[in-house]
């Protein structure tokens, strides 16, 4: 008997949602299926059971299965569930390639004696992959006589998966050997025998020592060394607590056996530490994954890795399909290990891994990026449920929120008021955030941004307007220094004179203050970019930067330590412990005994919290934020979801803004909602907000972004769940 399905296309870049087709009775959310649309074969995968009336009036579908990688479909659908989008805006997170390369499907013919005359040279002709052009003409070779003949198993189809071994062939470059040269042996600390090295490994090897190898042409992948230094991580058992919201939606995963280590900075560089926990894994035949949330903390590990080069390898999301190829068949043999960044949390989806090793759990470089957002350890959580995979975390104790840093006292200054200049003749005031007590010239500062510093705006520091750029009202207009005019990135326009379109005053200073506000002095040195850290030297006298200065500067020794929070305009709930966690961070990177003050400069956070807090106060603090969480339905205890708007016009953007408020109540379950005012982001109009404790029906979030798609205005939401506090 036939049942009616709801079918999302995820080959297919359409606008709809769903389609209705007829299926077997019994197939499960989560199942791949074949479907016919528009003339055309389409994968798409079921989200579950449609009522119609006449299901027999329905195309029909054909039930597929993807090679290698069993039960894809309902993996999509989780992953889909987690960033509250449709399976095929995140597929191209499972992929290595875009779904329409990713995804290719393959025609089998079981019995095919029992095709149709009609049928068997058709499909006969059609069998193996089906490029773009077969699978147009399978879905004109009458769909309906097909579906009957898959249904009674005279044939069939199946999903390839670009990236999986034998899917694939690795380039041919990538199994190149290389011969060391004997300064670079010394380098590494090996024996002079030891010359050749797998391509696999020197693939992450070169780029981070940038020499030259020489090629050979045959190699022999040495054995791993035999190592009596046992691991010196303390490994706890650490119970994943059910009431995760995460948890209470998918319950496998509380099931993931997992385990915490507390680390320190020399387990990256010494042996007994990580090298440690890499060679029992090569010497117990275990397959181990290894995240980390930045390169440099794999650029530690690397060159100590030179005697296991035939069984560790590298994984970079950019190498593409091939890459991935050949790293998921190196774990066809036992005793292999994979080191990435975050995105290399995908391949636990498709290989089998006997443990995940990630490195720092609470790190900020772990935030999800892009659109639709999805966190990798969450991601990664959903796709360790159901495998007997064990989780590690090694928690460094950079940070507050793993609870192996306390910070003695910290001391809460609002920033400069540049109404406290008198500006000049251009109308330039002071935009130095930094309160006049902390620019002493002899003292040492790291300061940090929360924030760039580019798209500020402007606006006047007498009545306080905003000024927009005259010719195309963009908000983004900035005062450039060096050419002393005004410029518009967004219609390149330049002014001189710029004025205050309320007051007709010149004295107009940035909306948000950047990073080069802070380089006043001889020795004060801007981070930005991969290769600014060469710049960093111990004569440095102040170091400005973002997220660059996560990666520690060994030759600096600052005596300082500045954080400086810049609230968004987007009026988001305020998330004050991880301005904290970032100066506990940044106190350990540089761990300088001759540290003698942190501070936060915010206006925010001085009037909220006070002028300092010691470690006590610190706690308490933290104690009352958790009370607070619970109350609200706020991560770890349930779910914020921050969304933006955006449209072609202020009106619309408006009209949606008070249509999600409105779905938002309609819910009764949100405790808090703050939203913006809309304004102009070059061609397009921009509101951001976030609701607290929202966790309305997935297909329910769906269908407002459905609706609101046809008013032009795209929502993206991004749920907060915060599990790592």
């Amino acid at each position: 008997m036939n049942t009616a399905y709801s079918v999302a296309l995820i080959t297919r870049g359409t606008g709809a949602y769903a389609f209705t087709y007829a299926g077997p009775a019994g197939l499960g959310r989560g199942q791949l299926c074949a479907v016919s649309f528009r003339q055309r074969l389409e994968l798409g995968v079921i989200l579950g059971p449609d009522k119609v009336d006449s299901p027999r009036e329905l195309v029909g579908l054909i039930p597929v299965e993807a090679e290698n990688c069993p039960g894809w479909g309902a993996l999509l659908m989780d992953i889909a569930e987690l960033a509250c989008a449709a399976p095929r805006d995140v597929a191209g997170h499972l992929l290595f390639a875009p779904p329409a390369q990713g995804l290719k499907l393959s025609l089998h013919c079981a019995e095919p004696a029992k095709l149709t005359p009609e049928l068997r040279g058709e499909l006969a002709s059609l069998a193996g992959l089906l490029t773009p052009a077969k699978c147009k003409a399978l879905a004109k070779v009458g769909w309906d006589k097909v579906v009957h003949s898959a249904r009674s198993g005279h044939c069939g189809l199946t999903a390839q998966i670009v990236g999986l071994p034998g899917a694939i062939r690795p380039h041919s470059k990538m199994r190149q050997a290389y011969e060391l040269e004997r300064g670079m042996l010394k380098l590494l600390g090996l024996p002079e025998k030891e010359q050749i090295l797998p391509g696999s490994f020197l693939a992450g090897l070169v780029d981070d020592l940038n020499f030259g190898w020489p090629q050979v042409k045959k190699w022999r992948s040495p054995e791993p060394r035999a190592s009596g230094v046992r691991p010196e991580l303390d490994w706890q058992p650490l119970s994943l607590p059910e009431n995760w919201a995460l948890c209470q939606r998918w319950p496998p995963i509380a099931e993931i056996a997992a385990a915490r280590a507390q680390a320190s900075w020399e387990h990256l560089r010494v042996p007994g530490g990580l090298l440690a926990e890499i060679e029992t894994a090569v010497l117990a035949s275990e397959n181990l994954l290894v995240i980390a949330p930045q390169a440099w903390m794999l650029a530690r590990l690397w060159p100590q890795l030179a005697p296991l080069a035939g069984r560790v390898h590298r994984y970079r999301p950019g190498g593409g399909p091939s890459a991935a190829a050949l790293v998921l068949g190196m774990l066809t043999r036992p005793g292999q290990v994979v080191l990435g960044l975050e995105g290399a949390w995908k391949l636990a989806a498709y290989g089998q891994f006997d443990r995940v090793l990630l490195i720092d759990p609470a790190h900020p470089q772990y935030e999800p990026e892009g659109e639709p957002w999805l966190d990798p350890r969450l991601a990664l959580l959903v796709a360790l449920q159901n495998r007997a995979t064990r989780l590690q975390l090694v928690e460094f104790g950079f940070s507050l929120l793993d609870g192996a840093t306390r910070l003695d006292q910290v001391a809460l200054l609002p920033p400069y008021d540049p109404r406290q200049s008198s500006g000049g003749p251009t109308g330039r005031v002071d935009l130095n955030p930094l309160p006049l007590k902390l620019r002493e010239a002899e003292r040492r500062r790291l300061v940090y941004f929360n924030r760039l510093g580019q798209g500020r705006g402007l606006r006047c520091a007498e009545c306080g307007t905003n000024v927009t750029c005259p010719a195309c009202s963009s908000v983004r207009v900035y005062y450039s220094a060096t050419a002393e005019s005004y410029r518009c990135p967004d219609c390149r326009q330049t002014f001189i004179g710029l004025r205050c379109p309320a007051c007709g005053i010149a004295n107009l200073s940035a909306g948000h203050t950047g990073l080069e506000a802070i380089v006043s002095r001889p020795g004060d040195v801007l981070v930005y970019g991969t290769g600014a850290k060469h710049r960093v030297h111990a004569e440095s006298a102040t170091v400005i930067g973002t997220v660059q200065l996560l990666e520690p500067a060994a030759e600096f020794w600052p005596e300082d330590i500045i954080y400086v929070h810049i609230a968004g305009r987007g009026a988001l709930v305020d998330d004050w412990p991880r301005a904290f966690d970032m100066v506990a961070r940044l106190r350990a990177l540089y761990a300088n005994p001759r540290i003698q003050h942190l501070y936060i400069v915010s206006a925010r956070l001085a009037a909220k919290l006070g002028a300092a807090l010691t470690a006590d106060q610190l706690h308490a603090e933290f104690e009352q934020e958790h009370v607070l969480r619970r109350l609200g339905q706020l991560p770890p205890y349930g779910r914020a979801c921050r969304y933006r708007l955006r449209g072609p016009s202020a009106e619309a953007v408006t009209a949606a803004t008070h249509e999600l408020v409105e779905f938002l109540r309609a819910t009764g379950e949100t405790a808090d909602c703050r939203i913006s005012r809309p304004w102009r982001l070059r061609q397009e109009f921009l509101a951001t907000g976030t609701a607290a404790g929202i966790a309305p029906d997935h297909d329910t979030l769906l269908n407002l972004r459905a609706k609101l798609a046809k008013q032009k205005v795209q929502l993206s939401l991004r749920p907060v769940w915060d599990p790592w506090l």
